[in-house]
Formats: structure tokens, C-alpha cells, sequence
């Protein structure tokens, strides 16, 4: 999702960052927070706050979350829509696998305005990133050879987690949080700097057919 789909790797982080800064002063820098990731949100703040901060931590993060996709008017890319309904005419399924809590990934989605592509929504853990597990899960539902699904992901750990999961990972790197290099240093299937780039590839695969 954060990267992928919307412009919510900065609203994630910041969220966090508000929070922590509410309960307990301290300030932190958006790279101290990414270098975290793969827990959920609350799991992250979890590592950061003292156990009596937890359950207030969730409420402030959830509101300091939505408050940002307000205020920054938050979408999905330009193009992604179009991507999903290609995929969908040629009844392609889709599924979302995320580190995200359940809560944020819903609030996500809602600004996204993407309602209707995505059978199944896989979220995170509070302790670890279980995106290999879900990936299985899906791929066992589904009945189908891993080989032919594709995961789509932004960091250079999702390109190692989907080999893992014997997927096909697709690189794209239209975030400003993505570093190409390091992305094409994991090998993936393909890497995509621009959304349009990867609808006129998924064409090329579909032999054509828009």
C-alpha cells in the first residue's frame, strides 16, 4: 500500500512521530522511524513507549493518521485506478498484503477510493512482518502456481520477501521514499519508475489487450 498505491509512507511515519512527541516529548527523525519498519504502526510505537503509553498511543496515532490524509489530501497515484481496472476486465485478482495495521490500512483505502478491485486485504503484525505468510495464504486460496502472481512493492525488502514466498516481485519506485539502486540490487522481476511504465508493461503481458 504506503508507496505502492498512495502517497502514505510520509503519513505513516509522521503519524508516529506526532504521537511519540504527544506522550513523551521526545522528537524523531522520519529515517529513525522507516529503519523500524515492519511491525504494524502500533507495533512500532510499542518499541518506542513505555507499556502504561500503549493504548493511548493507538487512539492518538489513529486520529494524528487520518488528520494528515485530510490535510494533505491524500489519494492514490495518478494512474493506479487505470492499472486496476486493466487488471480487473481481464479478471486478474488482486489482493493487498501490508505491514499495516488493520486500522490504518482501512482509513488508507478510504481515501484511496479504490472500493471494489481487492478480494482480500492482509495486514501486519504487532511484533514482525508476516507479508511472506500472507503472500502463502493468498497464493494457497487462490489455487494457483505461484509463479504466475506478482507481488508489487516499493522497498527493497519486498523484493526479497516475495522470492521468499516464491512470487514474482515487481519493483516500482514512484515514491519519493524509493531508492531505485538498492531495489535493482535485489534483482527483481522488473522495476518501474512511473505508474504509466508499468500499465504499458502489464499490456504488453496481457498481448495488448486494454
Amino acid at each position: 500500500m504506503d508507496g505502492t498505491l498512495g502517497d502514505t509512507v510520509f503519513v505513516s511515519v509522521e503519524a508516529i512521530v506526532r504521537t511519540v512527541h504527544q506522550l513523551t516529548g521526545q522528537q524523531y527523525a522520519h529515517p529513525e522511524i522507516i529503519d523500524r519498519f515492519g511491525p504494524t504502526e502500533p507495533g512500532i510505537l510499542r518499541q518506542l513507549l513505555p507499556q502504561e503509553k500503549w493504548e493511548e498511543s493507538e487512539r492518538l496515532f489513529l486520529a494524528e493518521y487520518e488528520s494528515i490524509h485530510q490535510s494533505h489530501k491524500i489519494g492514490a497515484y495518478a494512474g493506479i485506478e487505470e492499472v486496476l481496472h486493466l487488471l480487473k476486465r481481464h479478471h486478474i485478482r488482486q489482493a493487498i498484503v501490508t505491514g499495516k495495521s488493520r486500522e490504518s490500512a482501512e482509513i488508507s483505502l478510504c481515501y484511496y477510493q479504490l472500493d471494489g478491485f481487492f478480494e482480500a486485504v492482509e495486514t501486519g503484525s504487532l511484533t514482525r512482518s508476516i507479508k511472506k505468510d500472507c503472500i502463502q495464504k493468498l497464493v494457497r486460496g487462490w489455487q494457483v502456481p505461484s509463479e504466475q502472481v506478482l507481488y508489487i512493492g516499493d522497498a527493497p525488502s519486498d523484493v526479497t520477501i516475495a522470492k521468499s514466498a516464491g512470487v514474482c516481485p515487481i519493483s516500482v519506485a514512484w515514491a519519493d521514499t524509493a531508492e531505485l539502486s538498492q531495489l535493482e540490487q535485489r534483482q527483481p522481476c522488473a522495476v518501474f519508475e512511473r505508474v504509466q511504465d508499468f500499465k504499458t508493461w502489464l499490456v504488453s503481458q496481457l498481448n495488448g489487450h486494454v
